[in-house]
């Protein structure tokens, strides 16, 4: 009977191995693809995040800790800490990774004397909540002061979580064990903003919850943003013919035509955010600015892919810190009320979210002004004691004189810029990039002549694209004709609506040069032609647009438009 029973579960057990062989060999057949495992971006998203953040180290005979993420900025400080040193920690994404930490040691340098500031920055770019919480979760054992968090732009609706074990364990290879693990422990995706939001809710009471177990200080920031930014990176939804009408009708100053457009669009499912950018935009330029204020935050609030913190994130921020006892620096609400006109824009940030260096003076002040807050009226102190702290010592902050401080961060800052420029080009689902066209304006003023002719830098652009992670991660080629004919032509575009006519033709010339078939290029000089009354060339222009680009059947709207614009071209 016990041999019969061993009989029977022996070839169970064999039937099992057989199947998973059979299993593995028809998968291994049909799932074809690279592993997503050997994509460095992937590595940096979902594997590297479970790596110790800091190793000890003996140097010269003082054990410390040092950094050994992947692209963070090299960190050292002491296993001990130094008598009369305070060491706080930043946390959170980009926008904590650039933090100006000089800026930051200035200012408390003016309000504590004789206390030596030990920064630790652990900031690292497109972190979200999750990312950043487990880094928190590490640094608390690193006897930290202070630690100041700075999260929430990048809660993206996307994949969060992967099964790590799928692609780290000894069966990584095995198709079979994949499929089983996904099951088992499927990936945590995010497709909408609700959903975002729950999910940034609990990891950032995760963290918090760390803070408070430790009894370890933490200032939360509050997310500015710039509401001049087109923030619809990757939406893809808005039909190009608005995104060109709207183009012309803000460059003309043809107010009724913007809002026509924007009744007219407004019904559209997925527009919403859009019709309240241009709505925001016209009330801004007709200095109406609170009603400006207004479509803006709804516009981020209703942006289908937010590569900002929305307003409702931020609202967030203040709920939960009441209801978890944390310090909140409400840094957003101090740039609002900071600017005259109460919308944050291109005069602080460089992009849709990163300021400029010294941008971030507002940033500290409003954490000192926190934590001096908290020590008036908790039970507890941060940093030190109120008696100790010399807060008059730090004088009012002058738009004007900041403003001085930001030209000066701009200088020399072109390449950087033309840089995102080249990589909003390649990330935006469509082929026009307002995004671009604003950050090619803020180019022009800083250097006007540095788009005349790109010469060595677009050679050191190319050779600085081999390095970016974003351009291996979207395998982008410098030397693709396709992808230079795209920024020649908005070059163009920018030059045209700075009325810069001569670089504007050589800059459409030049793009369909490179790529005879890029429709973009005809359709946008063909209107610059128009408008320098080069009737012919312009209709040449718009039939090759017509071949080119089969839905481009708005043409005879568009010349009326351009002939009420020059009459003499009728």
């Amino acid at each position: 009977m016990k041999t019969s029973m061993g009989r029977k579960l022996f070839v169970l057990w064999l039937g099992l191995v057989v199947a998973a062989l059979l299993s593995e060999i028809i998968l291994q057949i049909a799932w074809r693809g690279s592993p997503d495992a050997m994509n460095p971006q992937f590595n940096y998203n979902y594997l590297d995040i479970y790596k110790k953040v800091f190793r000890k180290k003996t140097v010269g005979g003082k054990v410390v800790y040092e950094s050994s993420r992947p692209r963070m900025e090299k960190q050292v400080f002491s296993e001990t800490k130094r008598a009369q040193t305070k060491r706080i920690f930043i946390i959170g994404e980009s926008t904590a990774q650039q933090f100006n930490i000089p800026v930051l040691k200035e200012e408390l340098g003016r309000i504590f004397h004789g206390t030596s500031f030990e920064i630790v920055n652990c900031g690292m770019g497109a972190y979200d909540a999750y990312r950043t919480r487990l880094i928190g979760e590490e640094i608390v054992h690193y006897e930290p002061d202070l630690v100041i968090i700075i999260v929430g732009n990048n809660e993206f609706h996307t994949t969060r979580k992967v099964n790590r074990f799928r692609y780290q364990s000894v069966l990584a290879k095995s198709k079979l064990f994949s499929v089983l693990m996904d099951l088992l422990y499927p990936p945590v995706n995010i497709d909408n903003l609700k959903d975002a939001n729950k999910y940034y809710e609990d990891n950032l009471r995760g963290l918090f919850g760390a803070m408070h177990k430790n009894n370890v200080p933490a200032v939360i920031c509050t997310l500015p943003v710039n509401y001049q930014y087109y923030n619809h990176l990757g939406d893809g939804l808005v039909p190009l013919k608005a995104l060109v009408f709207n183009l012309l009708y803000f460059h003309f100053g043809d107010d009724l035509l913007v809002e026509k457009m924007a009744q007219s669009l407004e019904s559209q499912e997925g527009l919403g955010s859009f019709v309240d950018y241009l709505r925001g935009k016209l009330h801004e330029k007709k200095e109406q600015y609170d009603a400006a204020y207004g479509f803006y935050r709804s516009e981020l609030n209703s942006t289908k892919f937010p590569f900002s913190c929305p307003p409702v994130r931020n609202d967030l921020i203040r709920q939960i810190v009441k209801q978890e006892k944390i310090v909140v620096a409400d840094v957003e609400k101090r740039f609002v009320q900071f600017v005259s006109d109460g919308i944050s824009g291109f005069n602080l940030f460089k992009d849709n979210s990163h300021v400029w260096p010294s941008g971030y003076r507002l940033y500290t002040r409003e954490i000192i002004n926190a934590i001096d807050q908290h020590n008036r009226t908790a039970d507890d102190d941060i940093l030190a004691p109120i008696v100790n702290w010399q807060i008059d010592n730090i004088t009012p902050l002058n738009y004007s004189q900041l403003l001085k401080e930001i030209e000066q961060d701009k200088s020399g800052s072109e390449h950087e810029l033309f840089k995102l420029v080249i990589f909003k080009l390649v990330s935006t689902s469509g082929t026009l990039s307002l995004e671009s066209i604003d950050l090619l304006k803020q180019i022009h003023l800083i250097n006007k002549d540095y788009l005349s002719d790109l010469g060595v830098a677009k050679e050191a652009i190319k050779k600085d694209l081999k390095e970016e992670f974003w351009s291996r991660m979207f395998e982008v080629n410098p030397e693709s004709n396709q992808l230079w004919s795209k920024a020649y032509c908005h070059m163009g575009i920018t030059s045209m609506l700075l009325n810069e006519n001569e670089k504007a033709t050589a800059h459409f010339n030049k793009s369909i040069q490179l790529d005879k078939a890029y429709g973009f290029a005809y359709l946008f000089r063909g209107i610059h032609h128009f408008l320098a009354g080069h009737k012919q060339e312009a209709r040449a222009d718009f039939t090759q647009v017509s071949e080119l680009m089969p839905d481009f059947g708005w043409q005879h709207e568009l010349v009326e438009y351009l002939a009420m614009k020059h009459p003499s071209i009728r």
